[in-house]
């Protein structure tokens, strides 16, 4: 299969515009400068994207595989002194492959993984370079194992967020976190325990990287230092009628 689509799309107004130099008068505050939509129209962005991908359903199999490429015409960054929304006439793309593969025994047990597998680039006077890590997406994989007897379910899954990496060295660390989810089937519900986050309970969140290198004026890095969630007990109970 095989798919095109094109779009328009807007930075967020909001952070565009509002941002200005202002003089004392008297009691009151002129506005000398400013970036306003008279004078600054907000610009489209266009992205045209191309997919290509394959699907099979066969027995306890199920995959399926998809390339894309999205080019955009402009790129959207990020003032660090202002904090003001950029659209430079810079080219983006973003290119990579989505994949998904489970697999389902006669006993029970399945097992599968997805991931997603990118890379985002813009265009610097003909070359190609790494989108800063505060807009660029991370690629990630998710695996999982389950078993199904009776009225019990059990399934265990992994997610893995890889590092990233731009241009002026700043890196996002990757990490993973494990959940295990438990089920019960009565006659009229069912009954679930879900432990999120197994293992890892000590890591940051991919914003807390990226707002320290947006932040990063502030000179006070600890302050945007914001630790993922610790683990986590579910319990519930599902009626059904």
């Amino acid at each position: 299969m095989g798919t095109f689509s094109q779009g328009v799309s807007l930075a967020d107004p909001a952070k565009y515009y509002g941002i200005g130099t202002y003089k004392l008068n008297g009691t009151h505050w002129d506005v000398v400068s400013s970036i306003n939509v008279k004078e600054q129209p907000l610009q489209a962005i266009k992205t045209n994207q191309f997919e290509v991908g394959y699907r099979i359903n066969k027995g306890g199999l199920r995959a399926q595989v998809a390339g894309f490429l999205s080019n955009s015409d402009k790129t959207v960054a990020v003032d660090k002194k202002t904090f003001q929304i950029l659209v430079n006439d810079l080219k983006l793309r973003n290119m990579g492959i989505e994949a998904e593969i489970s697999y389902s025994m006669n006993n029970g047990v399945y097992f599968g993984a997805s991931g997603l597998l990118i890379k985002s680039e813009v265009d610097n006077k003909g070359e190609w370079q790494k989108q800063e890590i505060y807009n660029a997406s991370p690629s990630k994989l998710v695996t999982y194992i389950g078993y199904n007897i009776k009225n019990w379910s059990f399934r265990f899954q992994s997610l893995q967020n890889f590092k990233q990496k731009d241009e002026l060295k700043n890196v996002v660390e990757g990490y993973n976190t494990s959940d295990l989810m438990i089920g019960y089937r009565f006659q009229f519900g069912k009954f679930n325990l879900g432990i999120q986050n197994l293992f890892n309970t000590d890591y940051q969140t991919i914003w807390s990287k990226r707002s320290q290198v947006l932040y990063s004026s502030y000179g006070i890095p600890d302050l945007f230092n914001y630790k993922g969630r610790g683990r986590t007990f579910n319990l519930s109970y599902t009626f059904e009628f």
